[in-house]
């Protein structure tokens, strides 16, 4: 097991977006003889892995309301067989269900809505510096756009005093369709660092430009 503690640090946001390794069976985690949950690939996509009971903390600054922290849990509770594609049946931190698939470098989420399921691509590690993709979620009518691009890979970045020398920079901006006219809500850089997910989240006013929030890791734990 890989247990990291940083420095806390008085700023930050979370968010995250991490497909299952073999753990043996025992009482850590909570897990009894017998009890263990098979996450034999949790580690596929390496910058942001999705392994039952990894625990992240972020100090969260959000401009206006101060800091504060904010701790996440990930627990996997087994897997689903949707479309054709099998995806772990998870749960991260208040988020409610998540279904998560990671294939060849691309991690894919799929969030129940009253409606039906939304689909998020957040991370495409294979993808070259200045590539592009988009994903299109329709709820209720209202579309929204999350456009992603890749900003950089391997570059070293310092986070709550912490140097995580191989990081994936990605940007993010959402667009809703209003009156027919596209709106841009956020911009969004996120930092993914190798072997440990989503280290820092700032995010940026779509019409000002001015940061809004901002999330830093302080302390993790992926098993």
């Amino acid at each position: 097991m890989r247990v990291a503690t940083l420095p806390v640090l008085a700023f930050g946001i979370l968010i995250v977006s991490l497909v299952s390794c073999q753990k043996e069976t025992s009482e850590e985690n909570g897990l009894l003889p017998g009890q263990a949950i098979n996450t034999s690939n949790c580690k596929a996509c390496a910058y942001f892995p999705w392994c039952d009971q990894s625990v992240y903390t972020f100090s969260d600054t959000i401009t206006g309301a101060g800091v504060s922290t904010s701790v996440k849990v990930l627990t996997v509770s087994g897997d689903t067989l949707i479309a054709g594609t099998t995806y772990d049946v998870s749960n991260f931190g208040s988020t409610g269900t998540v279904f998560h698939n990671c294939a060849a470098g691309v991690t894919s989420n799929l969030t129940p809505t009253p409606v039906g399921q939304t689909q998020d691509i957040p991370l495409k590690e294979s993808a070259a510096v200045g590539e592009e993709w988009s994903v299109i979620q329709t709820i209720a009518g209202v579309s929204t756009t999350y456009k992603y691009s890749m900003v950089a890979k391997g570059i070293s970045r310092t986070v709550a005093g912490v140097i995580f020398p191989d990081v994936i920079q990605i940007h993010k901006i959402t667009q809703t369709v209003v009156a027919g006219v596209p709106f841009t809500t956020f911009v969004e850089d996120l930092f993914y660092g190798r072997a440990v997910g989503l280290i820092e989240h700032i995010t940026y006013d779509g019409v000002s430009g001015s940061q809004v929030a901002h999330s830093v890791l302080v302390n993790y734990n992926v098993p």
